[in-house]
């Protein structure tokens, strides 16, 4: 899924830089300040849908989240490694209107990876 967004929002910059071309080709003047931050925008946009893993995310990159504070960020730093996303709701890390808030952004590396079990 982040892929996705990713590819799109990366389609929306190219397709800027393509239509920019075109106009200088056509003798068209172009506004560059314009075109400057529609492009910025969309790199920010391909960035803002990114997932980020909950084990190794930076502080800032957390309290970016919605309804994340600096304090929950360190909270969720404290309590490393999650074993999937929904250990944030198990351990009573994040309440729940938090944890609906940002689960689409986060991923745990390995997650889909098999539970193990004692044998």
């Amino acid at each position: 899924m982040k892929g996705t967004f990713a590819a799109l929002a990366g389609g929306v910059a190219a397709a800027l830089g393509f239509a920019a071309a075109w106009e200088l080709k056509q003798g068209r003047g172009i506004n560059r300040e314009k075109l400057r931050r529609a492009v910025a925008g969309a790199k920010d946009t391909a960035q803002a849908v990114t997932e980020i893993d909950i084990n190794t995310a930076r502080r800032e990159q957390l309290a970016a989240l919605p309804g994340v504070s600096g304090e929950l960020a360190d909270r969720i730093m404290d309590n490393r490694p999650y074993r999937n996303k929904l250990d944030l709701l198990s351990r009573l890390i994040v309440s729940g209107d938090v944890y609906n808030s940002i689960k689409r952004r986060l991923h745990v590396d390995g997650s889909n990876d098999a539970v193990k079990t004692a044998s």
